[in-house]
């Protein structure tokens, strides 16, 4: 019965032992290290972000209005979800006009705000 049940494996498997390995193998070499210059650093950051099919930010801290600024600018759709509001650090952040406030509302100091 145990034989069996290891042939059912094997065969339900869709690489064989030794496309595992390559795949083992080859992903710890892209995980090895790189030197990289401050250069070649942003253009392969520069590259990626450009080719990148949406923008997520997950407690993006004061990066929150780069990676929206960021999205808007590329025609990119985007989900940001912050931790904090900084209302003193980017006091620019204003809510929006609204009914109950038609020349737009005060400082963004709540996840509801932001």
């Amino acid at each position: 019965a145990a034989a069996a049940a290891t042939a059912a494996v094997a065969a339900a498997d869709p690489l064989p032992l030794t496309a595992a390995a390559a795949v083992a193998e080859e992903d710890t070499d892209a995980c090895e290290p790189v030197a990289l210059d401050a250069a070649s650093t942003c253009a392969a950051l520069e590259a990626a972000m450009e080719q990148c099919s949406v923008v997520v930010g997950l407690h993006t801290d004061q990066a929150t209005d780069a990676a929206v600024d960021f999205a808007l600018s590329r025609g990119k759709p985007f989900a940001i979800v912050p931790c904090c509001t900084y209302s003193v650090d980017f006091p620019h952040r204003r809510r929006p006009p609204g009914p109950d406030r038609p020349r737009g509302g005060g400082a963004v100091t709540t996840h509801a705000h932001l």
